[in-house]
């Protein structure tokens, strides 16, 4: 395969069916060498952290919510990469990432030695990308595609109780998440476990207050007993 055959190419598309190029266009990073190999280290970098870090955290156990999420934001960028004349979309989905992920989490990032909050991360990062004479426009786009998910998403139905965008059925269907709870043979075992770890401590106490009875030290002896001892009679203290 050559690099070209990965990016989006709409004539492509519709007269040789190479049905690959919009979902490709978001994985191609670039290539590593040229001017403009620092960039795609970075972007590379980027798009496999917060590609975890917006699955674990900005939609944890909801595998439906972060389909979708994909689903409209890819869908929102490849619209714009068609009107912008994009072939390379894989900035923007970084973007896209970053963009929701410091809208919904609020943190402190730090880069280079300074600490960036989450609110001005996304445009620390791509002045940065513009300095290194990285992909802008694609960068924008993410940004753009991820701002019209949450507009829709969030803040319609928060300040207008508008819900235009609300997950379809198919994809709880198709992605069904639910958090990791202990099955029953789990939880008896752990509730069997339980007493069995606290046996050990429980036999040790015992063994303890034995060896203590043990070793006490013993009543002196009256005068009957010791007289009856040197006789022959008595029994042994000691027995």
């Amino acid at each position: 395969f050559e690099p070209h055959q990965f990016l989006l190419h709409w004539p492509s598309i519709w007269h040789r069916l190479e049905v690959w190029r919009p979902i490709t266009s978001f994985l191609f990073m670039g290539l590593l060498s040229g001017p403009h190999a620092l960039s795609t280290i970075l972007n590379t970098v980027f798009l496999a952290n917060f590609s975890r870090s917006v699955e674990d955290l900005v939609f944890p156990h909801q595998l439906a919510e972060h389909v979708f999420f994909l689903t409209v934001v890819s869908a929102i960028c490849l619209v714009l990469a068609y009107v912008l004349h994009v072939h390379m979309l894989s900035s923007a989905l970084t973007m896209a990432l970053l963009w929701v992920y410091c809208r919904r989490i609020s943190t402190i990032f730090n880069l280079f030695g300074m600490d960036i909050p989450s609110d001005y991360f996304p445009f620390v990062i791509l002045g940065f990308n513009y300095l290194m004479g990285g992909d802008i426009v694609g960068y924008c786009i993410g940004l753009g595609a991820a701002q019209c998910y949450l507009s829709l998403k969030d803040d319609l139905p928060r300040m207008q109780n508008l819900h235009l965008l609300p997950t379809p059925s198919i994809f709880f269907n198709l992605f069904p998440s639910t958090p990791a709870t202990p099955t029953p043979s789990r939880a008896s075992a752990s509730s069997q476990q339980q007493p069995q770890e606290h046996q050990p401590h429980l036999e040790q106490s015992m063994m303890h207050q034995q060896a203590f009875h043990r070793f006490q030290p013993r009543q002196p002896a009256t005068t009957a007993e010791t007289s009856a001892r040197f006789r022959g009679t008595g029994r042994r203290l000691d027995d």
